[in-house]
């Protein structure tokens, strides 16, 4: 037998060569080889996630084996890497390596030049291209378009089946094959698998990358792994590695969450983010609930800007990127560097007396903290915690935890920023009066909006905004204290699926905290009995998080350690 690998991209040409080396007695298929960009864990060109490719293999039967390498490698890099996994091979007797490219003469000598220890084999080299299609389909080979060049194809491509209507549709001087670059595909079904390959359409999105012509663009289809076979797939891999099942606790937990969060059996943590987001609020220029003055949150951001706050402390311990947004602060910056400028106001105003904002402000706050989010997201950022600072900004979480919770509001508040026993009753009194004055308008228009609109912050609304996009973007939430759970409430109420994004940080010692957490049914990691609010508690989770994909990634199974299982 002679021992060969394939060269696999999980598209049609690949599938339809190997279909046809399997054809042939005298091979043995050792491995199906493809190159992994471990940035994102999908397939360098045609994007597609991981776990499909690996549910691939497995229907097939053909064991998946992966050259990880960065996006976008350089030429040397990537020829490097090759050239050890194909040593590799060679030590493990494949002397053949198969590719599916049909008609490309420069990629073809590329290939031999660069294999000179293999003798390549091109099972489609010159068939008609036309002539190839229809001997996929009429095989029963099934494939789904995933990623379109725009100098040939519109968005109306990406995501249609490889069937005759579609070649029919294919514009003049389109391979029917794709094999300029056209179009790529994913195959998930045919001869050469045992069972369908099971996904579901997720979202198209437009990239453009640099050509020797200029930018190119493309539209990539995103397919996932239906939620039921991708919690089956990850709690399969959770339960194989060395260990009694269960016995890594919250991490186990916290692996699977992260997984069906991202869509992948194989989550990772990039660009990880705490946002702190500040603003002033109308009442504390009144003293009645804060015993710290107002500027003090003027003061504060700047700590924040120049790394002297503790949340730039823990960042810089774990490797975290902070940024700060001024939502409303009674200040004008002139300071750049991390701090983002979104002020929609100096300030609230005095909800003891009128509204806090006008509904258009809420909304705008709410569109700005979306907005910062999407923008973090757009440069690598799957992982996000929200911090705040405002002075009297406890008080406004309490009257939203109140009217959210039905909680009656002198049991939500707290000492803040430590008030005395005094000032904690006048504090206590000032917010059962506050709730009284607002609650018949917030009662007749029940919303996040109108709640924000009366008794709420810039920055609260902001942070609002913020679970909301980042929800929507798949991306991992990390919860920190009191005001930041107020905002939580919030965005629950506009999107009740945001919480399957949160990872709850810690318990504040802020009174009131606690019964937020029961009322949404949470249970944070950590209780150290931190008050301060900036996002520190989210800071300190994060390496939970870091260390519970850690295992998930590195820890051996039974199988590969030789490790014996409990009978």
């Amino acid at each position: 037998m002679i021992k060969a690998y394939m060269n696999w991209s999980g598209g049609k040409d690949s599938a339809l060569a190997l279909h046809r080396m399997l054809q042939e007695a005298q091979y043995e298929i050792d491995c199906l080889l493809t190159s992994i960009n471990s940035d994102r864990d999908r397939i360098s060109m045609h994007d597609v996630r991981r776990e499909l490719l690996e549910a691939q293999a497995a229907s097939i039967g053909i064991p998946l084996l992966t050259i990880e390498l960065p996006e976008m490698p350089a030429t040397q890099l990537y020829e490097q890497a090759m050239q050890r996994k194909v040593s590799a091979l060679k030590d493990r007797g494949c002397t053949h390596a198969i590719f599916g490219d049909i008609f490309l003469e420069d990629l073809k000598r590329y290939r031999e030049e660069k294999l000179k220890e293999m003798v390549c084999i091109f099972p489609l080299w010159k068939i008609p291209s036309h002539l190839l299609m229809q001997e996929f389909i009429k095989k029963g080979f099934k494939a789904i378009v995933v990623c379109v060049n725009t100098r040939w194809l519109d968005k109306s491509f990406c995501g249609r089946l490889l069937d005759e209507s579609f070649l029919q549709d294919l514009p003049a001087g389109v391979d029917p094959c794709g094999e300029n670059g056209e179009y790529h595909s994913f195959v998930f079904d045919g001869p050469v698998f045992s069972q369908p390959v099971l996904f579901e359409k997720g979202e198209t999105s437009y990239k453009e990358y640099k050509g020797p012509d200029g930018p190119a663009g493309f539209y990539f289809l995103d397919l996932t792994f239906p939620a039921a076979s991708l919690r089956e797939t990850l709690q399969g891999r959770i339960d194989s590695k060395t260990k009694p099942i269960g016995a890594l606790g919250r991490l186990e937990e916290l692996a699977l969450q992260i997984g069906m969060i991202q869509g992948t059996a194989h989550p990772r943590l990039t660009g990880p983010h705490i946002v702190v987001f500040a603003g002033d609020h109308g009442i504390a220029a009144t003293g009645l609930v804060n015993p710290y003055p107002q500027a003090v949150t003027a003061q504060m951001v700047l700590n924040f800007v120049h790394g002297g706050a503790a949340i730039n402390a823990l960042c810089r311990q774990h490797n975290i990127a902070l940024k700060v947004v001024d939502a409303g602060v009674n200040f004008d910056f002139t300071t750049e560097g991390p701090l983002i400028h979104k002020k929609i106001a100096y300030g609230t105003r005095n909800y003891l007396e009128t509204e806090a904002m006008s509904r258009e402000q809420a909304i705008r706050a709410m569109d700005a903290g979306r907005q910062i989010v999407k923008n973090l997201h757009q440069d690598g950022c799957n992982c996000i915690g929200l911090g705040e600072m405002g002075i009297g900004n406890t008080s406004a979480a309490a009257l939203i935890m109140s009217y959210v919770t039905g909680i009656p509001v002198e049991e939500c508040c707290g000492r803040g920023t430590g008030v005395s026993d005094t000032q904690l009753e006048t504090k206590i009194a000032t917010l059962v009066k506050v709730h009284g004055k607002h609650a018949p308008a917030i009662a007749a228009a029940p919303g996040a909006v109108t709640i924000l609109q009366h008794v709420g912050g810039f920055e609260i609304a902001m942070i609002t905004g913020a679970y909301l996009e980042a929800a929507a973007l798949n991306m991992v939430i990390l919860v920190d204290g009191f005001i930041t759970t107020a905002a939580l409430l919030l965005a629950v109420i506009e999107d009740k699926k945001v919480k399957d994004h949160c990872v709850y940080s810690h318990t504040s010692g802020e009174k009131g905290h606690r019964r937020m957490l029961s009322y949404l049914n949470a249970r944070p990691l950590l209780d150290l009995g931190m008050r301060l609010g900036e996002g520190t508690g989210a800071a300190m989770a994060y390496p939970v998080l870091q260390s519970a994909l850690a295992f998930l990634r590195e820890m051996a199974s039974f199988e590969s350690a030789g490790v014996s299982k409990s009978e």
